[in-house]
């Protein structure tokens, strides 16, 4: 420390003696941010279960999603069946983007526009969609065969 900045802290200190350092945020205390933030998402998520008509095998669905939230979108399928999903958006930067989650909660894609896959287990996936920069209005086409 230079002799100029030694003498002004000296100076700073007998002026005001009773100077108490800033407590700054700890890792802990970001982490558990991080935390709430993502349980704040996950209670902002509209649920609906997709259905296709009689004797299709396919279902689009238009609708939109606002900042910060996600739509979930629940589908039955069989472990051997193949999920198709395709998104578009009118965004022109950005738009939506899904996550697709398995009935025993693995995520098989995570921020796409495009999927295809044979399933490994049946029951009950999950399409998340969120806009990927703010609110997006999107098309959502769902195939299972």
């Amino acid at each position: 420390m230079n002799r100029g900045l030694s003498l002004f802290a000296g100076l700073f200190l007998a002026i005001v003696p009773n100077v108490q350092a800033a407590e700054l945020p700890t890792v802990d205390r970001l982490e558990q941010s991080v935390v709430k933030s993502d349980i704040l998402i996950a209670q902002t998520a509209r649920s609906r279960r997709i259905q296709f008509a009689r004797g299709s095998s396919s279902a689009t669905i238009r609708d939109s999603v606002i900042r910060g939230e996600r739509n979930v979108y629940i589908l039955g399928a069989r472990a051997g069946q193949t999920m198709r999903v395709n998104i578009s958006s009118s965004q022109a930067q950005g738009g939506a983007l899904f996550d697709v989650v398995s009935p025993d909660g693995v995520v098989l894609e995570t921020g796409a526009t495009t999927f295809e896959q044979q399933l490994p287990a049946s029951g009950n996936y999950r399409i998340v969609v969120g806009g990927s920069r703010g609110n997006a209005s999107f098309s959502l086409n769902v195939s299972i065969k």
